[in-house]
């Protein structure tokens, strides 16, 4: 049964069911040192070349909403990125999330990523379509210094923009930026 998946994976055509005494042979690949390896064919696999392969049963993801795209050669899009909703979303998001929250510098990291994975769903259930959608969080800790976030991007201004917003409490500081970049 191995010998028949090692025969697929290379490409051999098949043999038949029965298994021979020298599907596992010693296999001399350097004088003084055996070897354990599978014969299959034309071609020699030794355990590491195995698990380089990693020889298991193939894993398909199925996507049931997919969409026969054709290329539309369309230059600009159906409905441009408003920042108005997107700062609505993104105000919504902070406040719900960090409310009367505490800053901690171990748990910063995962709250930045989910509140970003946050905002760009709700932003991708507007419906924006051939945006990509970009979030960027920053969050640090509310003491006696200024925080000052910039950004540099190179892109179209008809299609382009992007939506921000800033939230503090009483220990941190929170500032999220929405890019919408036009995918032609």
């Amino acid at each position: 049964m191995l010998k028949q998946r090692l025969d697929s994976v290379a490409g051999l055509p098949p043999t038949s069911a029965a298994t021979s005494e020298t599907d596992e042979t010693e296999v001399m690949p350097f004088p003084g040192r055996l070897r354990k390896s599978i014969a299959t064919g034309s071609m020699t696999l030794t355990r590491r070349h195995l698990k380089r392969m990693s020889i298991r049963e193939p894993t398909y993801r199925i996507e049931t909403n997919l969409q026969n795209k054709e290329p539309t050669y369309r230059m600009e899009p159906k409905r441009l990125f408003k920042h108005a909703p997107i700062e609505r979303v993104i105000k919504e998001t902070l406040e719900r999330q960090l409310t009367g929250a505490r800053y901690d510098p171990k748990k910063g990291a995962l709250w930045a990523k989910t509140m970003s994975e946050d905002i760009k769903h709700q932003v991708k259930k507007l419906g924006y379509d051939r945006y990509k959608i970009v979030c960027v969080i920053t969050l640090c800790q509310k003491s006696e210094q200024t925080a000052i976030c910039s950004s540099r991007c190179q892109w179209d201004a008809k299609t382009d923009t992007y939506a921000s917003f800033s939230f503090s409490n009483e220990s941190l500081i929170c500032n999220a930026t929405v890019y919408g970049i036009y995918k032609e």
